[in-house]
């Protein structure tokens, strides 16, 4: 009698577990889709022997609330180079299942991604401790070139001094 108990207790505590697991991922909403990005590989064949220096991820901007950029400097031309990733990993279900497939396509894919672009142009690479501490802020991409709509504008980060 005392094992049906247990078993009882079990099943119950699991329906539990896996209701409040469902609550919790449903309000999970990826981050808007864009038309104004490349695809990576369009992206890396037109820019074929560039050399690029790794600003980090996550960058976040408060004109595109949901997603993470990746950022990348170019040497040569001065380039923001930005690759868009949703901010947080989609919940199991669904989406969670063609990130998987993605992931087994595409070796180095951690998190899915929507594209590439220009975000703008700076003269000087950003400094290191720069770049960390706008990563920290909520609005770093928009300290940094204005937001993730700045190339679209045609305007110019400027200077930005460490």
């Amino acid at each position: 009698m005392d094992t049906w108990i247990f078993l009882g207790t079990l099943a119950a505590a699991s329906a539990l577990a896996l209701r409040a697991f469902g609550w919790a991922i449903s309000g999970y909403t990826p981050p808007p889709p864009r038309d104004d990005l490349q695809s990576v590989e369009r992206f890396h064949r037109d820019r074929e022997g560039e050399t690029e220096l790794d600003l980090g991820l996550p960058w976040l901007s408060t004109d595109d609330v949901g997603a993470q950029w990746h950022l990348w400097w170019i040497a040569q031309t001065g380039e923001l180079v930005g690759l868009r990733t949703p901010a947080h990993p989609p919940p199991p279900g669904p989406a969670y299942n063609s990130m998987a497939r993605m992931r087994q396509a595409q070796v180095h894919a951690n998190l899915p991604y929507s594209g590439m672009k220009v975000l703008g142009h700076l003269e000087h690479r950003p400094s290191l401790g720069l770049c960390q501490h706008l990563r920290e802020l909520p609005n770093g991409l928009d300290v940094l070139c204005g937001g993730t709509h700045g190339e679209d504008r045609g305007e110019d980060c400027g200077e930005i001094t460490s």
